[in-house]
């Protein structure tokens, strides 16, 4: 009938649409990283148009597990400089010349398009309009993330899956998201255990309080122990770095100023 083939043509269309989102990752790519990568700000009158700074350190990491020179302070890092390194041997294998900023954008591109298929999934559980999938094609912060060796693509793409297997009741797919949450960053199955919290328990004012409260005593606690984690030159500045600093000398920045930090994050987006 009519409605089912609006809602095939809609499927359809999104999937033309991931197309144009990859064209647009592709031009922001030309526009201001395989122009600037070796310049300094502002890139055609930008600055920080792409994750220039961590993606050398990235990259620096992969070129030491390479030569077998691993540093385990920063050990944060050393996930995403694995990944690279299968990534990178794959396509020496098969005789593809490495070039870190062109392969990065293409293996970032297929994680994208997988987190697309994810987010689909999600829509369609939720029963939400098929429409609702193009705000993903339309969200420009991917188009940042698609570019250079980043921790952001694949932490994007452990969120959607983890949102799509609690939706579905995949427990083994949560226990392997899990697994490999820790590869990618530290932090990360701390967020996915309080947001199974939630699922699993009512989601009441005292459950997010003691939640809110336990997460940001314990960073606060192991951010006198977070230079052994995470590589410092890979912090940023400004909120975070103040954040930080509460945290060492008083252990209460994450308690105090999570939650400006979160308004901070959703403001970026918008």
């Amino acid at each position: 009938n009519r409605l089912q083939a609006n809602a095939v043509l809609t499927h359809l269309i999104s999937y033309y649409m991931f197309i144009i989102f990859s064209v647009c990752c592709i031009i922001y790519y030309f526009q201001f990283v395989a122009v600037g990568i070796d310049s300094h700000e502002p890139i055609r009158g930008f600055f920080y148009p792409a994750n220039i700074i961590d993606h050398h350190i990235y990259l620096e990491n992969y070129e030491s597990l390479k030569n077998g020179n691993v540093n385990f302070v920063g050990i944060n890092n050393i996930g995403i400089a694995f990944v690279y390194y299968i990534y990178f041997s794959l396509l020496e294998l098969m005789g593809v010349n490495i070039i870190p900023e062109k392969l990065s954008l293409i293996l970032n591109l297929i994680i994208f398009f997988l987190c697309f298929i994810s987010f689909k999934r999600i829509v369609q559980k939720l029963n939400l309009d098929a429409i609702v999938t193009w705000l993903f094609v339309f969200n420009c912060s991917f188009w940042y993330f698609a570019q250079l060796i980043n921790k952001d693509v694949f932490t994007i793409f452990i969120l959607f899956k983890l949102i799509e297997y609690a939706l579905y009741n995949k427990k083994t797919g949560i226990f392997l998201i899990f697994i490999f949450s820790f590869l990618i960053r530290i932090q990360l199955p701390a967020i996915i255990c309080v947001y199974l919290f939630f699922i699993y328990t009512r989601p009441t004012v005292r459950n997010l309080f003691i939640a809110y409260l336990s997460i940001s005593i314990f960073n606060g606690y192991i951010s006198k122990y977070q230079s052994l984690i995470i590589d410092e030159s890979t912090l940023s500045d400004g909120l975070s770095a103040f954040i930080y600093q509460m945290n060492i000398n008083y252990g209460i920045g994450s308690l105090l100023f999570n939650p400006v930090r979160l308004a901070q994050s959703l403001y970026s987006v918008l």
